[in-house]
Formats: C-alpha cells, sequence, structure tokens
C-alpha cells in the first residue's frame, strides 16, 4: 500500500525540480542565453570543420600515394598496344573501344582487388599504412622482390627478347578487338593485377571506398589515351612518328619491361 504514494511522491518532487529548473533558465538573463546557445553552435561548426579537413587530407594523401601506380599500368604491352591501334585502317573507333575496355577492366579490378584486400584483412590484419611490420607491408615487401627478379629476368634475356607475337594482329584489329584486347590486358597481364592487388591494399588500410580510386582510374586511362590525343592534336605528323615509336618500343621491349619494374619498385618504396 506504501508504494504507490511513494511512487506519487517521486513524480511530484520531480515536477518540482523540472518547474524550479525552467524558473532558474528564465532568471538568467536572455542575453547570456543567446551567447551560450551561440558559442555551442561555433563548436559544434568547428568540429564538423576539423572533421571534414581530416577527411580531405587522408583522401588526398592516398590519392597522392596510389596515382602514380597508373603509370606502371600502362608500361609495357598495354601502351604499345594504344600505339598499334593509333597506326590501324580504324584507328579512332578501334582506339575509343580499347580506350573503353581499359576503363572497364580498371575499374572491375580496383573493386575486385579491393574486396581481395578485405578479404585478406579478415583474415590477416592489414595493419596500419604507418605500421612497417604490418601484413599489408609485408605483402609489399614480397612484391618488390618478384619485380626485382622480373627485372634481373629481363636484363639476362635482353639479347632474345621479342615483343609478343599478338601484338602484330592488332594491326587489323576492329573496335570489336580492341575493347576485348584492352579488357584482357588489364584483368590478365600479371604487371597490372600486382599494381591493382597494391591499390586495393590502400584503399583497405584507409577505409576508402572504390570511389577514391576514381582518380587513379580515370589517370590510367587518360595515360593509355595519350596516343590518340596525340594523333587528333597533331595530325600527319603523329602519323609519320607513330610507326617509329612502335618499332622502337617492339626491339627495346626488355627496356620498358625493366623500367617499369624499377618506376613501381620506387613508388611502392617511397610509400613506405
Amino acid at each position: 500500500m506504501g508504494e504507490p504514494a511513494t511512487l506519487s511522491a517521486s513524480g511530484a518532487g520531480g515536477e518540482v525540480l523540472r518547474r524550479e529548473c525552467r524558473r532558474a533558465e528564465e532568471r538568467i538573463p536572455r542575453r547570456l542565453r543567446r551567447r551560450t546557445a551561440l558559442r555551442s553552435a561555433r563548436r559544434t561548426a568547428r568540429h564538423r570543420h576539423r572533421h571534414r579537413h581530416r577527411h580531405r587530407h587522408r583522401r588526398s594523401s592516398m590519392d597522392l600515394r596510389i596515382l602514380p601506380l597508373a603509370f606502371t599500368m600502362m608500361v609495357g604491352p598495354q601502351i604499345m598496344s594504344a600505339i598499334i591501334f593509333v597506326t590501324a585502317p580504324r584507328a579512332v573507333r578501334a582506339s575509343l573501344a580499347f580506350l573503353a575496355g581499359i576503363a572497364l577492366a580498371t575499374t572491375a579490378g580496383v573493386a575486385i582487388m579491393r574486396g581481395v584486400a578485405a578479404l585478406l584483412g579478415k583474415a590477416v590484419d592489414t595493419g596500419h599504412p604507418s605500421d612497417k611490420g604490418s601484413a599489408g607491408h609485408i605483402i609489399q615487401y614480397v612484391l618488390i622482390g618478384l619485380l626485382v627478379f622480373a627485372a634481373a629476368k629481363n636484363w639476362v634475356g635482353r639479347e632474345t627478347a621479342e615483343p609478343p607475337k599478338w601484338l602484330k594482329s592488332l594491326m587489323t584489329a576492329g573496335p570489336r578487338k580492341a575493347f576485348t584486347v584492352g579488357v584482357l590486358l588489364i584483368l590478365l597481364m600479371p604487371s597490372d593485377l600486382v599494381v591493382l592487388l597494391t591499390v586495393g591494399i590502400h584503399l583497405q588500410q584507409h577505409h576508402a571506398n572504390l570511389g577514391e580510386a576514381l582518380a587513379f582510374i580515370g589517370l590510367t586511362v587518360l595515360i593509355a589515351a595519350l596516343p590518340l590525343l596525340a594523333r587528333l592534336l597533331f595530325g600527319r605528323k603523329a602519323e609519320r612518328a607513330m610507326p617509329v615509336v612502335r618499332e622502337w618500343m617492339n626491339t627495346h621491349s626488355w627496356l620498358i619491361s625493366i623500367i617499369a619494374c624499377g618506376v613501381f619498385i620506387a613508388l611502392i618504396l617511397s610509400e613506405g
């Protein structure tokens, strides 16, 4: 019987306390209340600004690290194919189809490798980018070792090195084949898969989504488009120069591969 009375008293006491609090607030000068509210709003705005600034800084820092990898994506048969398509009979149509294949494959490759890096992160913590002993850095060190081996192999076999035979068949390729070549050069080329895996690990370590790799994807496509842009801008001068460049790259494919490995190694080391 005593419990309801106690609850009632408690409720009445709470109502009295709330009424007193309201009266106390009303006794505070209106100017002071406005000033307090303004200060609170300013603190909230500063907090949001610092949060956005930290996010932009993290994103720009990550972009600067992965952007140079776009150059290694196109060094080798990739840029050689772009030059061959520019000298083909249906140059513009074939080149545009090739660029579409590059764009699609690069986007899909980044998304796939981002998922692979996420799965690896669940099994083995890739760690923070600043942690030299993290699993992510260990993977990069393994990649460096593989790249050094590949560069040494190209140097040893430089006397007998020849460009892939399938490059010659691109001279008569149409848009459909050019698109297919663009896709396969990205998704089946070991060097590009290594680059895509590196980008995926970066996205995982920075907790970034695919949207934050759009600059990398765009730069990759832009580099692939350089031969076509040169032809469109310089006309016949570019048409005369492209076959010469193509022949030089064919005879120095081993040197191009070594340069690609060296650039990739330098980029990985500079990120560390």
